[in-house]
């Protein structure tokens, strides 16, 4: 049977997150609780160019009160359609690398995990030019160009986040790197 949510009460609500408690029946007869993050969906925008370079941001954060290594993600603000999601990756390209693409593809959508309600869109950039967009307030990232097996090396062996690992597993993969 599937669990069944007989309430929801929303505990905390902040700029990005809110947390919601829901009283689940398990389909047995018993009663469990359950906290989940409601969130906007994500983009990310892994980098290759005509070398398979990929491009990784080093980035101070504070929720791990250290450096890690990523590639452009941010907020899907316009969640209205695939075109406004892939807009807001090219955006977030933009804003925190200085690159634009003449060639973007989803590579796919998958899940944060089981207690959020966030998708992350993940999107290879093809063909990329110098087009800087300014950074938002409190970014600092540091970029880095390294051949895709050096870069998959680094997040391997480093702080990284989980979407760039998985971005450039799935670049190499699809394109039999």
């Amino acid at each position: 049977m599937i669990p069944k949510v007989i309430s929801e009460e929303e505990k905390y609500k902040g700029d990005w997150v809110t947390v919601v408690q829901q009283n689940v029946d398990l389909g047995s007869g018993k009663l469990t609780s359950w906290e989940t993050l409601k969130t906007k969906d994500a983009v990310a925008v892994i980098v290759l160019d005509n070398e398979n370079n990929v491009y990784l941001g080093r980035e101070y954060r504070v929720a791990h009160k250290d450096y890690i290594y990523t590639i452009a993600a941010g907020v899907a603000e316009n969640q209205d359609s695939e075109q406004a999601i892939k807009e807001q990756a090219i955006k977030e390209l933009r804003e925190e690398f200085g690159f634009n693409v003449k060639k973007i593809e989803k590579l796919a959508t998958v899940l944060h995990s089981s207690r959020s309600s966030t998708k992350w869109h993940i999107y290879l950039g093809r063909d990329l030019f110098d087009d800087p967009l300014p950074k938002e307030e409190g970014e600092f990232i540091e970029t880095i160009k390294l051949p895709i097996n050096e870069a998959l090396n680094l997040l391997l062996s480093n702080n990284s986040h989980f979407v760039a690992l998985l971005g450039i597993l799935l670049v190499k993969e699809k394109l039999n790197l």
